[in-house]
């Protein structure tokens, strides 16, 4: 179970906060953080081998609609780029880090 980040934080400030919440808290950070490494890792190289491909067949067929393949590839970049920029990735994964080095996943289901 995952769920939205703010809401599992305002709830946490203004309620009493359950030891689920710390839980849900934990998965949401770590499939967030899953998402950024495969959009960072596996896609971004995809996207930059894809590109280097349309540029090397662009420098054989000579200028013409390869071109515009290559720019295409290289916005798709650019966007994927100021995708992870604004998803302050660092920070969710400190965020991570300090959530599972207090709590204890383990512990607190079986206390649930």
């Amino acid at each position: 179970k995952v769920g939205a980040v703010d809401k599992i934080l305002l709830k946490m400030q203004k309620c009493h906060s359950v030891p689920m919440d710390f839980i849900v808290l934990s998965k949401t950070l770590q499939a967030a953080n899953s998402i950024f490494t495969t959009l960072n890792g596996d896609l971004r190289n995809m996207m930059l081998q894809e590109f280097h491909l349309e540029q090397d067949s662009s420098q054989d067929d000579g200028p013409g609609g390869e071109e515009s393949a290559s720019r295409l590839i290289q916005r798709q970049i650019a966007i994927l780029d100021s995708i992870l920029s604004h998803g302050h990735v660092s920070v969710l994964q400190d965020l991570y880090e300090r959530i599972i080095s207090i709590v204890d996943r383990e512990g607190t289901l079986e206390s649930k």
